[in-house]
């Protein structure tokens, strides 16, 4: 499980060609200091930014657990690399 605050909503393409937002959060958990990034699938269903989120297998998940979002690829660092991104 990974998560945190959310400080960041961004739409993005992946090098695919695939369209997704990328959600920045800062970890939260002890001992994870940092931030981190994950993409979802485009939704109008969002969480709002300072609200906390947290993933595991194939789910984004908000709202003390009663929404969810599907979530793309792999967690990774967004201050070292774009997840795939492409930045045009």
């Amino acid at each position: 499980m990974v998560g945190g605050k959310l400080i960041e909503i961004m739409p993005m393409r992946l090098r695919s060609g695939r369209d997704v937002l990328r959600l920045w959060v800062v970890e939260t958990q002890p001992g994870y200091e940092g931030e981190c990034a994950v993409f979802c699938e485009p939704t109008d269903r969002l969480p709002a930014l300072g609200d906390t989120i947290w993933w595991q297998g194939r789910e984004i998940l908000f709202d003390r657990d009663r929404q969810k979002l599907r979530k793309v690829g792999y967690s990774f660092d967004p201050s070292r690399d774009s997840g795939g991104a492409s930045h045009d």
